[in-house]
């Protein structure tokens, strides 16, 4: 399965891949710090999950999900629990 991580922080990507490394079905692809980078990741690679993070610079992940023709299966990761309503949704 493929997968990309969307987050502006690195250490949080580098710990989304550490923990990743114990589900060797799930192949990372590509790091993406902003939805910009992402958008153009997604349509050139065709990833089948996506592990986003809500809250960076510029635009959201809500923003960049918005954006997208067809998204893929997506994961929340983010450490504020005030998005997880709208996350679910």
């Amino acid at each position: 399965m493929k997968a990309i991580l969307i987050d502006d922080e690195r250490l949080a990507r580098m710990e989304l891949r550490r923990l990743l490394a114990a589900h060797p079905e799930i192949e990372i692809v590509a790091e993406a710090a902003n939805a910009e980078e992402a958008e153009i990741l997604i349509g050139s690679l065709e990833p089948e999950v996506l592990f986003l993070d809500v809250q960076m610079p510029g635009r959201s992940g809500f923003d960049l999900l918005a954006s997208l023709e067809r998204a893929p299966r997506t994961i929340f990761v983010t450490a504020y629990d005030e998005y997880a309503l709208r996350a679910f949704e």
